[in-house]
């Protein structure tokens, strides 16, 4: 349904609250790992900026922007940026 149509979902609805997660797997053919990383926040009452996926809806807690106007906002609070992190973390230290 797309952006558009989750807003069209949320129309009137008071909480709005989400969390955005994101997964990364990792599998060299014999170990197989997951990865696993969520952002809390809500999801806005139109679509505001640009960006792949969610960006566009997605306001992390605390802010005002969404992750499609503020693209710092993805790199520094967004989820795939600690689920990668835990994926780097577990090769250095396990792989």
């Amino acid at each position: 349904i797309g952006n558009s149509g989750l807003i069209d979902l949320m129309e009137n609805e008071d909480n709005r609250k989400a969390v955005f997660r994101i997964s990364v797997g990792f599998c060299d053919g014999e170990i197989a790992k997951g990865f696993t990383a969520g952002t809390e926040g809500r999801i806005a009452e139109r679509e505001r900026g640009d960006g792949f996926g969610f960006d566009p809806i997605f306001i992390p807690q605390g802010h005002e922007k969404t992750f499609g106007e503020d693209e710092s906002l993805r790199d520094s609070v967004g989820p795939l940026v600690e689920a990668m992190g835990e994926t780097i973390r577990w090769m250095e230290e396990s792989y």
